[in-house]
């Protein structure tokens, strides 16, 4: 009689052998680049990951109590939230114990409110100022080197624009012409903030993707995420889209603002409340991030421009070959496709 062994018990002997922890691979968003639609994704194929020995955290995990505490801004943390970080500390070292004693390979783990929250940005007009403060606490809870991170990028006029419309749609008023300005002309860029993550994650290769190239190739940036490649389906569900021009107005009109409903103008497409002065600004401060990418200004920061997977070695993944591709406005001109107005 022939035994049958399962995938997971045949690795949990060889982890035994080699007492070999399981390798961590963070997803830290960022918001409003499609992050949600690939965790859909995610969560949908985990039982196809989980046999192939990949472990996944989506927000179904993450937001049911595992990382309850570490997720406030740093001021506003108080002794009941540090109380709770302490728990979540030690429900994260008992959970990848649990996995590396199960013979899982690595664990992915996508949270883009690590990085804090778009209500923030907004709040402060910057992107993510404090997410210094926010990754060393996640790296004190970890207490597990982190192999790879990914982050997503978005030009600065369609992800501002994002961020206002999915504000608007939650209840916020219209923003003033003084935040339009402040958001338009902010300092902080994409770049500042792969470089917060690169401090508190020195030793970790960090792979880069836009948005405009990457959100409608799930597959892709997982295969570069977790150093495998990986095809599961093509990207067929959305989640989370921008809201479009016409349901702004319906949900304003509701809500009695109707100067607002008259401000956003007509039409049914994407909102942009940017002019095209401050787009044209705002696109070429992103086409200079990408550049600085492209010639290695941020070590350990790889640009994944085009989503193909031929350049990925699943031996030597920190090798992946990033290819350069030509970058087109998010919003606008003759191939508009869906991907780059939707999420």
């Amino acid at each position: 009689m022939i035994a049958i062994v399962h995938p997971a018990h045949q690795r949990a002997a060889q982890r035994r052998k080699g007492d070999r922890a399981v390798e961590i691979c963070l997803h830290l968003g960022a918001h409003r680049t499609g992050t949600t639609s690939f965790q859909c994704h995610v969560q949908r194929h985990r039982g196809t990951l989980s046999h192939g020995g990949t472990a996944v955290w989506t927000p179904k995990q993450t937001r049911a109590g595992l990382f309850d505490g570490l997720v406030h801004r740093p001021d506003r943390v108080t002794a009941e939230i540090a109380r709770r970080s302490e728990r979540s500390r030690v429900a994260i070292r008992r959970e990848v114990g649990r996995l590396t004693e199960a013979g899982y390979d690595r664990l992915m783990i996508t949270e883009e409110n690590l990085l804090g929250s778009a209500r923030n940005n907004l709040r402060d007009g910057a992107l993510y100022s404090d997410v210094l403060e926010r990754l060393l606490r996640f790296r004190a809870a970890l207490a597990v080197p982190v192999a790879r991170i990914a982050i997503s990028l978005r030009s600065y006029d369609s992800y501002w624009a994002s961020v206002l419309a999915y504000a608007v749609m939650n209840g916020h008023s219209m923003p003033q012409t003084d935040l339009i300005c402040r958001l338009a002309s902010q300092s902080r860029t994409w770049g500042d903030v792969i470089r917060d993550v690169a401090r508190v994650f020195p030793q970790t290769d960090i792979v880069v993707f836009p948005f405009e190239a990457m959100v409608s190739h799930p597959d892709a940036e997982l295969s570069h995420l977790i150093g495998q490649r990986v095809s599961l389906s093509e990207a067929d569900d959305w989640r989370n889209p921008s809201p479009r021009l016409r349901k702004l107005r319906e949900e304003l009109v509701n809500r009695g603002d109707l100067d607002g409903a008259i401000r956003l103008g007509q039409g049914s497409g994407a909102w942009m409340p940017f002019d095209a002065d401050q787009r044209a600004a705002m696109q070429r401060t992103y086409a200079d991030d990408l550049t600085e990418l492209r010639e290695g200004a941020i070590a350990q920061a790889r640009l994944i421009e085009i989503p193909t997977q031929h350049g990925l070695d699943t031996t030597h993944s920190r090798q992946t070959e990033v290819t350069n591709a030509y970058w087109r406005s998010a919003i606008g001109g003759p191939d508009h496709g869906r991907q780059r107005y939707l999420v």
